[in-house]
Parts: structure tokens; sequence; C-alpha cells
């Protein structure tokens, strides 16, 4: 399991990614280990620091918890825009509305991205977990 300080760290890490790729006017922040996106008065939080610290593969959950926080956000920004996003093109993902948030893990690095592997809609710069004394 990853300690405290080490799950906070990655929350902090994991908003920092997505903040820079958000259209206009929506912000996203990590507090005490709860990711949110607001917009206009309205808010989601996921509870990030919740999901990764279950008992159990710490790889599995951290997947899961950044990826419910990338479903999250991409969910909250489409239904405040009333369109598609991230947008991809038709190469990308023919027939396609959405492209899905991915998740792709290998000790200490952590890769994201929305859509398919080999052609993208929208990627961000990949997250290094200090593990100190952990070993997930």
């Amino acid at each position: 399991m990853l300690s405290d300080k080490q799950t906070l760290q990655l929350a902090s890490d994991l908003v920092h990614r997505i903040a820079p790729k958000l259209p206009p006017g929506f912000e996203t922040r990590s507090v005490d280990g709860e990711v949110s996106i607001e917009s206009e008065g309205s808010k989601t939080v996921v509870d990030f620091k919740d999901i990764v610290q279950q008992p159990g593969s710490p790889q599995i959950h951290v997947e899961r918890a950044i990826d419910g926080v990338l479903s999250a956000i991409q969910d909250f920004v489409v239904q405040q825009l009333r369109e598609p996003w991230p947008l991809q093109t038709a190469e990308q993902a023919p027939g396609a509305e959405l492209p899905m948030p991915e998740v792709a893990i290998a000790w200490p690095r952590i890769r994201l991205w929305f859509g398919s592997m080999m052609n993208p809609a929208l990627t961000f710069d990949p997250i290094d977990v200090d593990l100190g004394e952990e070993d997930p």
C-alpha cells in the first residue's frame, strides 16, 4: 500500500498533469486526497486517497483511482460543455463518440491518456511515483 504522503503526492501530481489540458473555465485541485473539478459553480469530487489505500494490490488501486478521476473529469466537462471532450478525429477512433481514459503502470512510471495507445486523442506527461521504502 502507498503511504499517505505518497498518495497525496500522486493526487497532486495527477492534478498538475490534467489542469493544463482542461478547456478554459475549468479548474481541478487536490485537497486531502480528494481530486475535484469545478466550473461555473458546479463541482464533482473523487476520493482518490480512499480508492488508492484499499487493501490489496497498490497497482490495481492506483490504476482504478486514476481511471476514476479521468472518467469523472471527462463526464463533468462533457456535461458542462454539452459537447465531446477531449475531441478526437475519425482516424483516432472510427465510430467512437468519446475517447476512453487509459492508464498504464510500470512502477514507478504511470502513463495516462484518452483514446487508443497508438493514436491518442489527448496525452498527459507521465508521473513518476517516489516509492521510497514502498514496493507495490
